[in-house]
């Protein structure tokens, strides 16, 4: 405890962790996002990754989309599968930030290719989560390639997953093909 209060950022996330789980202490979500904050501001990735999620999930703070959004944009740029992962759930949902498809298809397919599980079955599951959520549904073709179908338009077209410029656009006024 010690440590934390001196600012040593690990033993801060450990703190966290501890309130978190109930472990050796009594769980208290406050006093985790609390520790986790403070490591979290110097940099701590793992830290970070948790203060995303307990706004995401409403857990020690109020519920606030955006933070969770900022924070795991901040992990997912230094490579973390699973802040890629969420970051790509809010981007597909819209919470938090401007739903768009393609970056979550995009930060789904990073986070699998880096072995997050979760990320895997989000791709798997597009055609319904699209069917669901009013997006366009989507195929998986292969590793590489998925079809994008769009009642709105009548689109049928493979994209690559690789080249964001390959799916197709739209306006307020109709589809733009990519």
């Amino acid at each position: 405890m010690a440590e934390a209060r001196r600012g040593d950022q690990e033993a801060q996330f450990q703190i966290g962790q501890l309130h978190d789980s109930g472990r050796g202490v009594s769980a208290d979500p406050a006093k985790a996002f609390h520790w986790f904050m403070k490591a979290a501001e110097q940099g701590h990735a793992k830290a970070q990754h948790a203060v995303g999620t307990y706004p995401e999930e409403g857990k020690g703070t109020k519920r606030y989309h955006t933070a969770a959004a900022d924070w795991y944009r901040s992990v997912a740029a230094q490579g973390n599968a699973k802040a890629e992962r969420n970051l790509g759930v809010l981007y597909y949902q819209g919470r938090g930030v401007q739903g768009d498809y393609r970056k979550a298809i995009s930060l789904f397919e990073s986070a699998a290719a880096k072995g997050n599980r979760k990320a895997l079955k989000n791709l798997e599951r597009l055609p319904i989560m699209g069917n669901c959520l009013g997006f366009p549904r989507v195929e998986i073709c292969d590793s590489t390639r998925v079809k994008i179908c769009d009642s709105r338009c009548g689109l049928e077209k493979e994209a690559s997953l690789h080249d964001a410029s390959s799916f197709p656009r739209h306006s307020r006024s109709g589809c733009i093909s990519g």
